[in-house]
């Protein structure tokens, strides 16, 4: 009730009192009542309405509070949301993967935190003066190099040497469009962010079709883009070592295989078959890496066995044979001293036993052999069976597959042997890279195999 209403009822109410008096004979008392009735109203009037201003200011204050503790929620919900996907992120680059599946995950990543319909991932290539461009499509990978532009555009000007962060509207995306990689395809909203090599930029992501980012959100990428750059030269680096180291690996597997030209090559097309069946059977990548070294060191310990009898065109002597069956160990004992190889030392030392306990040199049975070890057994085998050994022409591949199912059970593992089979029947190029000449048989050829 607004205090110029409550003064209009309590005159009335004034008048009604002073008439009430004055017809009941009461008007010496004309000042009192209408006085004690009047300062009455006026007295309730003046309080109601300092209670009802009070109570208005506490509204005001109780919804300023509202207010601003609606905005600090808000706010701390930003953060927190910032937070849980900055430590999902960390998560995913402290993984231990290649390179290729890293890049995976981090484009998977930033498309569905952003709700980009394009996402990219750029880095400078210093070998070929160019750039690595990473795509997501279909949650596939796919990679592309791009040459420099001839004329450096404000674009790229801005991301790689000003280390600016940009948000292109479609006006400025319609400008540059046959200066871009995505000349072809219509974007017409990018955020880019630019990514660190130490102080040096080293790449940029970039997030297309996607909404004007907030002030948060562009906090959330910069933060994000320093972890993810550092994260990706790690990775490259490793690789850069792990591709040295196999390069090594190689080069003394040629060197081993110098000795006895009729193995030349052996050991890679052992490694390759090997590889192919361990994916097959389900081995895990870690896995796949120890038998891809172990099958190409496999015969390392042949360094130690004099060339003649490695070369001898016929049957060995009991003497010559025992001093062949020594190889897995000197093998053992020359990769002992490398901290490196360790884990491979099973797929040397045991390449030559057999499932029913008859192999050498510890006379091992299949339940004591790892699968990796039994695969590798098993392609040794057919590999020396299928190219030309002093003592013998190279047998068919039928003869080879006979060959194998009769040993099956007692020198070989049964479901490794039914499984190669199947494998070369489906890849029989997998057989003809062994049985090619040495002379015709490429240096490093791929194989490319489906899942059944």
């Amino acid at each position: 009730m607004s205090s110029h209403r409550f003064f209009v009822y309590a005159l009335t109410l004034l008048l009604l009192a002073y008439l009430l008096a004055t017809n009941l004979g009461l008007l010496s008392f004309n000042f009192y009542i209408p006085l004690i009735i009047v300062s009455a109203f006026i007295g309730v009037g003046v309080g109601l309405s300092m209670r009802q201003q009070t109570e208005r200011q506490q509204l005001r204050n109780k919804g300023r509070q509202e207010v601003m503790i609606e905005i600090v929620t808000q706010e701390l919900n930003k953060k927190s949301e910032s937070l849980v996907a900055i430590n999902k992120l960390t998560q995913i680059l402290g993984a231990n993967v290649s390179l290729e599946l890293l890049i995976s995950r981090i484009l998977n990543f930033l498309h569905n935190l952003f709700n980009s319909q394009k996402t990219w991932l750029l880095f400078k290539n210093p070998k070929n003066n160019g750039l690595d461009l990473y795509s997501l499509n279909n949650e596939e990978i796919v990679w592309k190099w791009l040459s420099l532009p001839e004329r450096k555009n404000w674009f790229y000007l801005s991301l790689f040497e000003a280390a600016h962060s940009l948000f292109l509207t479609e006006a400025q995306l319609e400008e540059l469009k046959e200066q871009l990689f995505w000349s072809k395809e219509t974007i017409r909203s990018l955020y880019a962010a630019p990514l660190f090599r130490g102080d040096q930029i080293s790449g940029a992501v970039l997030l297309g079709e996607v909404k004007e980012p907030s002030a948060e959100e562009l906090d959330t990428l910069q933060t994000m883009a320093g972890p993810i750059g550092i994260s990706i030269e790690r990775v490259q680096m490793y690789t850069e070592l792990e591709e040295n180291y196999f390069a090594t690996i190689k080069a003394l597997a040629s060197s081993i295989e110098a000795k006895d030209r009729y193995t030349k090559g052996h050991s890679e097309r052992v490694t390759r078959l090997a590889l192919a069946l361990g994916e097959r059977m389900g081995l895990t990548q870690e896995e796949l890496e120890e038998l891809k070294y172990g099958g190409l060191l496999h015969d390392i310990g042949k360094i130690g066995i004099p060339e003649y009898i490695l070369n001898k065109p016929y049957d060995l002597t009991t003497e010559e044979l025992a001093e062949i069956k020594k190889h897995p160990l000197i093998g053992e004992e020359i990769i002992s001293s490398v901290a490196f190889l360790q884990e491979i030392a099973p797929y040397i030392r045991s390449h030559h036993e057999r499932c029913d306990g008859q192999g050498y040199p510890d006379g091992l049975k299949s339940t004591q052999l790892g699968l990796g070890v039994r695969i590798l057994s098993v392609c040794d085998a057919f590999d020396a069976m299928s190219t030309d050994r002093p003592y013998r022409q190279a047998m068919s591949f039928e003869n080879c597959k006979k060959e194998l199912l009769l040993q099956a059970g007692a020198q070989f593992d049964l479901e490794v042997v039914n499984t190669l089979i199947k494998l070369l029947n489906k890849y029989p190029q997998l057989y003809s890279l062994s049985s090619m000449s040495k002379d015709k048989a490429p240096s490093s050829p791929t194989i490319t195999l489906n899942s059944p």
